[in-house]
């Protein structure tokens, strides 16, 4: 049996099961994982509080036949002043698609992680989203680092033609 044990962000959850939850986790040793949390949909859980979005986590899993299962979990930080500011929620939302949407499952990347932590304390700076994006996107190999974006809208633009879909999280703001 392999075991991880890690720090990292949660980017995405999806209901799995009658009382599991699929999350998406950005680690800082293993990149981006899928795991799945037994049992934290179920009113006695002690876990499922852990695991929102952009939750800063230990955590450890272990890899069964298909798929990575958590079985500790720590948190870390919930960025709650950033997640209580809507306008703070909305920039962690598109940060946590753009991660997710634009990664490769289980490649190393820490200077992206490094990047995302920055991002999660810098909340109050007004071009952190955009720094963000351009970070990432250079990062990933996805854009050369003279260039500039004219406009934010550019920007989701042309992310929205590399991942051929339309980001979730522009549109619902």
């Amino acid at each position: 049996m392999q075991f991880i044990r890690d720090e990292g962000f949660v980017i995405k959850r999806r209901n799995f099961g009658e009382a599991d939850r699929m999350l998406t986790i950005f680690s800082r040793e293993n990149g981006k994982i899928t795991v799945v949390a037994k049992g934290v949909r179920k009113i006695t859980s002690k876990r499922g509080a852990l695991l929102e979005p952009f939750n800063l986590i230990k955590f450890q899993t272990v890899q069964s036949y298909s798929m990575k299962i958590l079985t500790e979990v720590e948190l870390i930080s919930p960025f709650e002043k950033n997640k209580a500011d809507l306008t703070s929620y909305r920039k962690i939302l598109i940060a946590c698609e753009l991660v997710d949407v634009l990664c490769a499952e289980d490649i190393y990347l820490r200077s992206l992680y490094d990047k995302l932590m920055i991002f999660a304390f810098n909340q109050n700076k007004e071009n952190s989203l955009m720094d963000f994006k351009m970070n990432l996107l250079v990062n990933l190999g996805y854009w050369n680092q003279d260039k500039k974006f004219a406009t934010d809208d550019d920007s989701y633009r042309y992310i929205e033609s590399i991942i051929e879909k339309k980001l979730k999280s522009t549109i619902s703001f």
